[in-house]
C-alpha cells in the first residue's frame, strides 16, 4: 500500500500521511524496514489514534 493509497483510505492527503508517519518514526513509535512498518511502542501508537 502506498502513502497515497493510505491517504485515500482514511480521507486525507498524502502529505498529511507522510507528515504523521515521519513524526511517528522520529518519536520512535514506528520503524520502517524492507517496505514494512514495525510498531516499536504500541501504547504511544494508541495516543496518536486518540488525536
Amino acid at each position: 500500500m502506498t502513502r497515497q493509497d493510505l491517504a485515500n483510505l482514511i480521507g486525507t492527503t498524502r502529505e498529511t500521511v507522510s507528515r504523521v508517519l515521519n513524526s511517528m518514526r522520529k518519536d520512535k513509535v514506528l520503524h520502517f524496514a524492507d517496505q514494512k512498518i514495525i510498531i516499536l511502542d504500541e501504547q504511544r501508537l494508541d495516543r496518536y489514534r486518540e488525536m
